[in-house]
């Protein structure tokens, strides 16, 4: 993949899309939704025009029925269901490709109050802070160099926190 672009998968047939830092182009009206959601701190997902079924950011068709998608603000909020940690590599042969201060990532399979699973990076947690079942907040991250926002996890804000502890 160059950095100027890459292949992806679209509505039946291959498409090229081009990003220059933090700006794509656009070329549908569903993905330029979900870029404007990331832009602006909204969480949205792609929700099924005929089934009503929801599926993940992105989705360009139903994974349920192959229906048309439409992108829809959603609440983002779930349950951590399983994690894993990615540490930066210890071995000596490998303490070169790593980059300095880089700290262990968590990986987590959250279930949405919407129903699905999504797989996101859980920001703002340390590996000890994480726990199956602990309460997260889904967002759109946007990072320069790729091809779409992709789905991020918090700790919910202390208000949401504690009503959810109701």
């Amino acid at each position: 993949m160059s950095a100027a672009g890459a292949w992806r998968a679209g509505a039946g047939c291959a498409r090229w899309t081009a990003w220059d830092g933090w700006r794509a182009e656009i070329d549908d009206a569903d993905e330029a939704a979900l870029w404007a959601a990331a832009r602006e701190g909204r969480f949205v997902l792609a929700r099924c025009q005929e089934c009503a079924a929801w599926n993940e950011p992105g989705a360009q068709r139903c994974a349920r029925c192959a229906g048309m998608i439409s992108v829809e603000p959603a609440t983002g909020s779930g349950v951590v269901d399983s994690f894993l940690v990615v540490r930066p590599p210890a071995v000596r042969a490998f303490a070169g490709r790593r980059p300095s201060g880089r700290r262990p990532a968590v990986l987590a399979l959250v279930n949405l109050e919407e129903g699905i699973r999504v797989a996101g990076r859980l920001d703002g947690l340390t590996p000890a802070e994480v726990t199956v079942g602990q309460q997260v907040q889904a967002a759109l991250d946007l990072r320069p160099g790729t091809g779409a926002p992709t789905v991020v996890f918090r700790s919910p804000a202390p208000a949401m926190a504690a009503a959810g502890a109701d």
